[in-house]
Order: C-alpha cells, then structure tokens, then sequence
C-alpha cells in the first residue's frame, strides 16, 4: 500500500512526504484517542472512533486514486489531439524535436507540462528514456506503443504507411477514453445518491 500511495502522489504531482505524513499522523491521533475513551468512557466509543481513523484513511487513498484515473484518462483523450497534430507536422517534414515544440501551442492544458518536460528530457537524453517516461503518464498500452513509435521516427524516418495504420487506432482510443470519463461520473453519481443512505444507516448503528 505504500508503494501505491507514494506511487498516486507521483502521478498526482504531490508531495508524499508531506500528503502521508499528515494523513498517517491524523490516523495515530484517532487511534490513541480511540484507545483513551475505551477506558474512561465508553469502549464502544473508543472503537468507532479507532474504526473511523482507519475508514477515513481508507478513503483519502480512495480519493487519490479516483482523483489519478480521472487525471490519466483525460491525458488519454488529450493525447489524441496532440499525437495527430504531431503526426501532421512529421509527414511535412518536420523533425520530432521541433514537431513537439511547435505541438504546445495547441496541446491541451492537462497535458502540456508533461509534454513539456519531454522536450526538456530529449535535450539532455537522446535515448528512449524520456520517452519511457512520458509514457508512465498513461496505462492504455496502445499508447505506450505510440509514444515508442514517435522515438523511432528519429531513427528510421517517417514511414507513412505505418503512421496512417494507426489512425484506426487511435478513434478507438478515443471511444475508449470517452467512454470510461462517462461511466466514472455515472458512478460519481451513483455514490452520491447513496451517501445519504449510508450515514443514515451509520447514524442508526450509532
């Protein structure tokens, strides 16, 4: 579970030192106020409260990794746009390098920074790496597949039959994306309307 939430963090952009160590401090604080009113109150108290500690901890892992699939996907249909602008300029010509600093003007904002920090990379790497890199911001493997083959252009050249092969794919990905942004709010919504049925049911345990 660490590995995952530092993992999240990274993903998220924030810092995990900081993010666990407030959240992990505010999990001890309940369980030691927990363990304190089991002995001078009520030890049914002391273990709602220990119990609650470790259900809002729960949660706030949940929310990260809500809050990183919600961030991933729409990357996902960011890339689209922006791997097709980046196509257009290589079969005019372009070299990869100048492709994707002309492609920050339009890429999508959710994206930029990360498009960002490529260039950036490619300027001290010219190996695969940066590229590799870049990839992690995504878990669909056809994209992966993708950023690889946009390193190999600056090595074999632009290979047109191959590069327009995957225009199919890419209107798939972008069904894909869309369609799993529209199931994740349809269960946002869904875990709304039961909220209130689950404190209710929370306030009649109590």
């Amino acid at each position: 579970m660490i590995n995952e939430y530092r993992f999240l963090c990274e993903r998220l952009r924030k810092d995990y030192k900081k993010d666990f160590s407030f959240n992990f401090s505010l999990l001890i604080m309940m369980i030691v106020i927990g363990v304190v009113l089991m002995f001078v109150v009520s030890y049914l108290l002391g273990i709602l409260i220990i119990g609650f500690g470790f259900v809002f901890f729960y949660m706030h892992i949940s929310a990260l990794r809500s809050m990183s699939k919600q961030l991933t996907n729409s990357k996902e249909i960011a890339f689209n746009g922006f791997y097709r602008y980046v196509i257009t300029l290589l079969k005019n010509n372009h070299i990869l390098y100048s492709a994707l600093q002309a492609s920050l003007e339009y890429v999508d904002e959710v994206l930029i920074d990360d498009v960002n920090i490529l260039i950036n990379d490619m300027e001290n790497d010219p190996s695969l790496e940066p590229f590799m890199r870049f990839s992690s911001n995504f878990d669909d493997d056809t994209i992966k597949q993708m950023i690889i083959l946009l390193y190999k252009t600056q090595e074999v050249g632009i290979i047109n039959d191959v590069l327009d092969s995957i225009n199919e794919c890419m209107v798939h990905l972008q069904d894909t994306s869309i369609k799993n942004y529209i199931n994740k709010e349809e269960k946002k919504i869904e875990r709304f309307y039961m909220m209130p049925i689950i404190l209710s049911a929370a306030v009649m345990i109590i």
